[in-house]
């Protein structure tokens, strides 16, 4: 048996970590004392915190996505400064992007899983010899190696269910995953890299049963689906919604990680309602055809304009996910897209930064393009948030110009929260009025009087 600690690192988006959820199951499942330091949700929280646990730890599991490298990074250098023997293991969407220059860049980390971790991570703490384990990258005798492979779990119903009691944090609206995979190649997206093109779904009974369980165990009264692609079987998705009304489980539920306006129909969108569906997200990315096209996503705008009327029909709540900057567009098209987005009469709409990650199309074309003019590495850009960093820029469109139109658009969506975190309210308050004066300060007195309903708003939903 050995002792792990699985380490999610701070970040702006907070919530619980299903990634971590089910490797701390997967492994407590073969025996193992798992223990999670969940710096994310307690930010004022300190590795040197957790010293106790780190000195008799084996191994430490760190979750990463681009936009916690840098905490995560240091957060594993005070580890192993802590404990000089324990192995630190990172895994998630950053290292399977980026995992070889993660390594080389961090001799702290001893391995970065590729792929999806559960299996790999047993095999890694069991008794086999890290060459044999697939999709890993290990260090041996001063040089980094990497086994062939990818790791997808093709079976999902065997999986533990996730354990969420792990963490200090009250489970609220519970994070669901009934699928993997994205069988896409959206040239922007990076998802398909990550978790596999083959898309793998759970059984609807199982799905139920996890919900129930969740009832049980931790009281919820909602949840919300985070596959990338719930409904790419529309069939699938249905009879997961006529076992929600079945078994008369009374949650409400969301989709905010969006689905594919050409994977929805009316019969779908009915049964969605009516077992308790209040939201729903599409990710939309641009409103201008042109661009809209470059993305190769198989869509077309007006199956965009279609699914949300169909949507707005059953008044479910609609979000809109919009990009601003990706490549060949302008300030000027970008503006465009922002008024497309008001014409649709879009509950919300969240406007982000393009960051271009690599082993997608359109990181490979921008490299190949001499009139764009890189500004920083990739995974030092950030995408959203009151701290831009903006990674490319051209002559047509410039870093202050993408910087422009990213503040404008999340105004003119109402997007306070999003564009001014961290501090007490007062300080935040403070900076977005700067904010406001800065880039759309005709409409001061109007941003404020709603940015004060955003914010009351969002104090007495989280108390």
């Amino acid at each position: 048996m050995a002792n792990i600690i699985l380490v999610d690192p701070e970040g702006l988006i907070k919530g619980l970590n299903n990634g971590l959820a089910y490797l701390g199951a997967s492994l407590a499942e073969n025996k193992h004392k798992i223990d999670v330091i969940d710096l994310n949700n307690n930010p004022h929280a300190k590795i040197a915190s957790f010293v106790g646990l780190i000195e008799k730890a084996d191994y430490a599991g760190i979750s990463i996505t681009t936009s916690t490298y840098e905490p995560a990074m240091k957060a594993a250098r005070e580890i192993k400064s802590i404990n000089t023997g324990i192995k630190i293991v990172c895994g998630g969407a950053h290292p399977t992007i980026d995992g070889l220059n993660l390594m080389k860049e961090n001799p702290a980390v001893d391995y970065c899983i590729l792929g999806e971790g559960e299996d790999a991570f047993i095999s890694l703490v069991g008794p086999d010899n890290p060459r044999k384990i697939k999709g890993l990258i290990y260090r041996e005798k001063n040089e980094i190696h990497i086994n062939p492979g990818f790791n997808i779990i093709e079976n999902l119903d065997r999986l533990p269910l996730p354990d969420y009691s792990l963490f200090d944090k009250k489970v609220d609206s519970y994070p669901l995953i009934t699928s993997r995979g994205c069988p896409y190649l959206c040239t922007y997206c990076s998802v398909g890299r990550v978790s596999g093109r083959k898309w793998r779904s759970r059984s609807p009974e199982s799905v139920i049963d996890e919900l129930k369980e969740a009832k049980r165990t931790y009281g919820i009264t909602s949840f919300k689906i985070v596959d990338d692609n719930f409904t790419l079987n529309m069939e699938r998705a249905k009879e997961i919604c006529r076992l929600f009304l079945k078994e008369k489980l009374n949650l409400k539920w969301s989709c905010p990680n969006g689905i594919r306006a050409d994977r929805i129909d009316e019969e779908l969108i009915k049964l969605m309602k009516k077992s308790g569906c209040y939201l729903i997200n599409l990710g939309i990315e641009s409103g201008v055809e042109s661009i809209f096209n470059t993305i190769e996503k198989g869509e077309k705008l007006q199956t965009i304009i279609w699914a949300v009327k169909l949507i707005k029909k059953y008044k479910i709540r609609i979000d809109g996910g919009f990009i601003i900057g990706l490549k060949d567009s302008t300030y000027k098209l970008d503006r465009q897209s922002l008024k497309f987005s008001r014409s649709l009469g879009l509950d919300s709409a969240r406007w982000t930064v393009f960051v271009p990650y690599p082993k997608t199309k359109m990181y490979d074309d921008l490299i190949k393009d001499k009139s764009i003019r890189f500004l920083r590495d990739w995974k030092e850009g950030f995408h959203f948030g009151d701290d831009i960093k903006i990674v490319f820029e051209s002559r047509k469109y410039p870093a202050e110009k993408k910087l422009e139109m990213y503040y404008l658009a999340n105004l003119k969506s109402h997007n306070y929260g999003m564009l001014s975190t961290g501090g007490s309210f007062m300080e935040r308050f403070f900076r977005l009025v700067r904010i406001i004066m800065k880039y759309d300060s005709l409409y001061l007195p109007y941003h404020i009087f709603q940015s004060f309903i955003s914010f009351y708003t969002f104090r007495i939903k989280n108390g």
